[in-house]
């Protein structure tokens, strides 16, 4: 599954260890989790626990979430 800001926990001792969120415009989520992963941390990915999120088009940060969802195909109107 996809790693999402939104739905991310971490414990505070690993957080620390690996200097917390990297500063970046956008994608630190993911950075996180890189440096985690790289640090031995263990990192749990599940499915069973599903975020719902603002369809939001108009993006806050260049090439961040919003982005994403913009660029998404979307059903064609009926």
């Amino acid at each position: 599954p996809h790693v999402h800001g939104a739905n991310l926990g971490v414990a505070t001792a690993a957080y620390r260890d690996v200097g917390g969120f990297p500063s970046l415009a956008t994608g630190e989520d993911h950075a996180l989790v890189e440096a985690l992963e790289r640090r031995g941390h263990r990192v749990l990915r599940t499915a069973h626990c599903p975020v719902l999120t603002s369809p939001r088009l108009q993006a806050r940060a260049h090439g961040g979430f919003g982005d994403y969802l913009a660029a998404m195909p979307r059903p064609a109107e009926a």
